[in-house]
């Protein structure tokens, strides 16, 4: 099974990105938009293992959530990877307890087989590019790395879960099957 691990904002802020994207998504279809319902914050892609590794990094998975309270966050504004001169894939960034959400984020890669991955960047993926270098320029012209969401109060959340999440690919697009969901339980010292 095709799988990753990550924290799923409320579908309120994910509407609220996709109608502030909008016009965006109009005039730039060769970009690869993601649905509102697809939006998620990845914290580890497992990739393709066997069903047997994907439990077992679930009850792992489960023991870190049950040490971290939920974490709340915010987003911010627009970025890309590699650059927003030459974009492969256009991203929220994130604020709020981006250290909690780090050392989260650490913690589950370390509970995967082979221990970590990439490092982690705190974002939320709402585009992918093909051809970057012909895009880059367009889209700064456009007006798309001046969108922010920083100050807006419904994009300030918490995230209460932690999905191991399954993904089918197919020629409308990916299908993502929550797989396993974990509350995040952990107490808060000095209260919530």
């Amino acid at each position: 099974m095709r799988c990753f691990a990550c924290l799923v904002p409320p579908m309120g802020v994910r509407c609220l990105v996709s109608s502030r994207l909008e016009p965006f998504r109009r005039a730039f279809r060769s970009v690869k938009w993601v649905r509102e319902e697809l939006m998620h914050v990845t914290l580890l892609f497992l990739g393709e293992v066997p069903r047997s590794e994907a439990e077992s990094f679930g009850h792992r998975l489960r023991d870190v959530a049950d040490s971290y309270p939920p974490i709340n966050l915010s987003l911010g504004g627009m970025g890309a990877f590699p650059s927003v001169r030459s974009p492969r894939a256009i991203w929220v960034g994130l604020g709020g307890e981006l250290d909690v959400l780090s050392s989260f984020a650490e913690r589950v890669a370390r509970c995967a087989p082979g221990g970590g991955g990439e490092r982690f960047v705190p974002h939320m993926t709402v585009g992918r590019v093909r051809d970057g270098e012909a895009l880059g320029e367009a889209l700064d012209e456009a007006g798309l790395w001046e969108v922010s969401f920083e100050g807006d109060k419904v994009c300030a959340f918490s995230v209460c879960e932690v999905v191991l999440m399954e993904s089918h690919l197919g020629p409308g697009g990916p299908r993502y099957v929550p797989f396993r969901r974990y509350p995040l339980v952990g107490l808060r010292f000095g209260g919530c």
